[in-house]
């Protein structure tokens, strides 16, 4: 888990976002959708896990393909997410 290093920053968050999707860890690699939503939205998605760090346990309302949720589960926190999608 990421946040067990102690100098975490937003900054190394994105690397590690972003090697984690490389990897297929996030979404599939050939879903462009799920594609193009992480890259649109990385920024957003590290801010928000940068900020709920401290945080166990996260509810995603509204949570949609559930990248965020998969990104939270993968720095873990227990994720629980609802969409009516």
């Amino acid at each position: 888990m990421l946040f067990n290093e102690n100098k975490v920053t937003k900054d190394s968050l994105v690397k590690f976002l972003l090697a984690a999707a490389r990897s297929g860890q996030l979404f599939d690699l050939e879903n462009v959708v799920e594609k193009n939503d992480f890259y649109s939205s990385l920024d957003r998605f590290a801010e928000i896990a940068f900020k709920l760090r401290d945080q166990h346990r996260v509810l995603d309302v509204g949570s949609g393909t559930g990248i965020l949720c998969g990104i939270l589960a993968l720095l873990g926190h227990e994720v629980y997410a609802l969409d009516f999608f």
